[in-house]
């Protein structure tokens, strides 16, 4: 079991942490669906399993399209206002499909 636990600071300071069953240790979760540098990594590693990701921009929402299954040119696709959370939409849905 995975406990979490959230930090907010006065400042606007938002952390996530979550307790690592490897060495029990708490550590600090990226904030993956609102920090773009944290949602970058899921792109990578999207990438690193073969599943693609094209990232379009229009007018004022994100859109993502993330290939699955490139043979039979499925893809799964999110609309969202902010790019971070499209991602990490579209990267659930993809990674569900697979």
């Amino acid at each position: 079991d995975t406990m979490c636990d959230h930090a907010f600071g006065a400042n606007g300071y938002k952390r996530n942490f979550a307790f690592d069953p490897t060495d029990d240790k708490q550590k600090i979760i990226p904030l993956y669906s609102s920090d773009i540098s944290a949602a970058w990594e899921v792109v990578e590693k999207l990438q690193e399993s073969q599943l693609y990701t094209d990232v379009r921009t229009c007018l004022d929402f994100y859109e993502v399209w993330v290939t699955v299954h490139e043979d039979d040119n499925q893809t799964e696709t999110v609309v969202c206002p902010k790019l971070p959370e499209a991602i990490c939409k579209a990267a659930l849905l993809a990674v569900l499909e697979v």
